[in-house]
């Protein structure tokens, strides 16, 4: 069986970046359709990802035609310090590193469409990315992080309450209680907290990269948003986002939750539920792209959520 090729590179304005290219094997379907994928760091850890689940990714979009860089930001792997030096691996310098990231596969493969991806941090840095670029034609957050600060102690306390009643994992939760094998502390704060913090949905500005969410429909950019059952995050992402935007009528549904796994996937089998979601979704996307720029169609955004003169 022919297998990808992967190719080790250093990029970004001080060639600092470290990464590793994956190409599909001679032959392979659907090469040469001009769509980069880039796989972005889970927080911090290195470019292969929590379990390898990087690596088996980009050797599986490769089999179907894909191109993917996975590389590792500043600070992280093999990359080097900013020249900022120790502690200013800041926000704005992750989105810069991920733009050199999407030139070196425009210069060096020739591909002008690419597709962000990433999990937790890097989920948040793909649409991040996506907003500030336009040839970012899709965006795939995995575990987006949860809501801190304003609302932050009422949205965990729902995560709590949604594991112990209506998860997977609430028979395995109780038998932690009833053994007090569980961070009694985090648990009691979150009770406290929870009546005197601000519900999240009232806060005005949503406080993290799920704003990002509504422009980039808008704009047409192709989204899909995956959760573990596990995640903090999920929670977060139910109560801020619009529920129209996640189940758009007449499109497959935009957000995908795998049942049983925890944040980063720890699980062979949940490892295998995700990739066989991520990779047709991605493989499909030129033909979705092309269709669409046959036939072009206005996102199907709600009429309240769409932007007006003068707002």
């Amino acid at each position: 069986m022919t297998t990808p090729r992967e190719e080790a590179v250093i990029f970004g304005g001080e060639r600092g970046l470290v990464g590793v290219i994956t190409d599909p094997p001679p032959g392979a379907r659907g090469a040469g359709k001009g769509l980069g994928v880039i796989v972005l760091n889970a927080g911090i850890t290195p470019r292969i990802g929590p379990s390898r689940l990087s690596v088996r990714l980009a050797r599986a979009l490769a089999l179907q035609g894909l191109t993917t860089l996975r590389f590792d930001h500043s600070q992280t792997g093999d990359s080097k310090l900013a020249r900022r030096g120790p502690g200013a691996r800041d926000v704005s310098q992750l989105d810069v590193e991920t733009v050199a990231a999407l030139d070196h596969l425009h210069a060096c493969r020739g591909l002008d469409r690419f597709v962000l991806t990433g999990l937790c941090a890097g989920a948040a840095g793909a649409l991040r990315a996506a907003r500030q670029d336009r040839r970012v034609v899709a965006a795939v957050p995995i575990g987006l992080p949860p809501i801190r600060g304003a609302g932050g102690p009422r949205l965990l306390l729902r995560h709590f309450l949604r594991l112990a009643f209506r998860s997977s994992f609430r028979a395995r939760k109780w038998r932690a209680m009833a053994s007090l094998d569980f961070d009694v502390k985090r648990v009691l704060g979150t009770l406290v907290a929870a009546p005197f913090s601000r519900s999240a949905t009232t806060t005005g500005v949503m406080p993290d990269a799920r704003g990002e969410l509504r422009p980039l429909l808008l704009r047409g950019t192709e989204l899909l948003i995956v959760h573990a059952e596990g995640d903090e995050g999920l929670d977060a992402t139910l109560a801020t986002v619009d529920p129209e935007l996640l189940r758009p009528v007449g499109r497959p549904p935009r957000l995908h939750i795998v049942r049983g796994a925890n944040h980063v996937f720890t699980l062979a089998s949940n490892q295998a539920e995700l990739l066989q979601l991520l990779v047709p979704w991605m493989a499909a996307l030129p033909e979705r792209l092309a269709e669409r720029a046959d036939a072009p169609e206005t996102p199907d955004v709600p009429d309240a959520q769409r932007d007006t003169p003068g707002s």
